[in-house]
């Protein structure tokens, strides 16, 4: 049941050096209030987009931390890979997202995202992506903590049927994905091409 297979995950490895110039950049942010033994984790998630269109996830941060520690960390993130923006999910926390973030840096820009759609019909649209080859994965990021073993497994195994808990990196991948592909909306873009041809 789980939206992508590891077929569609080694289809899409790449490594760092063969990485082309970035045109634009996120930091995807999935946070939790708090980091005590029963909380999710905050996903973290750096992707970008060249100039073909084609995206790449550059790393995954992700931790348990509590506001203050994941906000330092996600603007870190953005000041070092030159983002454009974070991009946020608002359904914990609203306010205080923004807040927390602009205590630590009171220009950095910032988009909201709420999740008004369940997590399978974010998450399908991305899937589709894969399977037309428009997202890499970077197997070999310049921080081996960043590594995508871990947000790779959660894909692979998150079933939208199933009873795992809230998938937190691969939820900050969709909302990159959604943000830098589908111009932050979830739905895949239809085009109908006519011929003008008559046999």
């Amino acid at each position: 049941g789980a939206l992508w297979s590891a077929d569609m995950i080694d289809a899409c490895q790449i490594d760092r050096e063969d990485l082309p110039e970035m045109v634009r950049t996120v930091v995807s942010l999935d946070p939790a209030m708090s980091a005590n033994t029963e909380s999710d984790s905050t996903g973290l998630i750096v992707a970008g987009i060249d100039q073909e269109g084609q995206a790449y996830i550059l790393g995954d941060y992700t931790f348990k931390g509590m506001p203050e520690a994941w906000a330092r960390k996600a603007i870190e993130l953005y000041h070092e890979f030159e983002c454009d923006r974070i991009v946020y999910e608002t359904n914990q926390g609203k306010d205080l997202i923004p807040t927390v973030l602009r205590t630590v840096d009171e220009n950095i820009p910032l988009k909201g995202v709420h999740a008004s759609k369940s997590k399978n019909a974010r998450a399908e649209p991305v899937s589709a992506l894969y399977e037309r080859g428009k997202v890499k994965h970077v197997r070999n990021p310049e921080n081996a903590s960043a590594s995508l073993n871990e947000l790779e497994l959660q894909m692979t195994t998150w079933e939208p049927m199933g009873k795992h808990k809230s998938p937190d990196r691969l939820d900050s991948m969709v909302w990159a994905c959604t943000e830098l592909l589908l111009k932050g909306y979830s739905t895949p873009k239809l085009s109908l091409v006519y011929s003008a041809n008559k046999k």
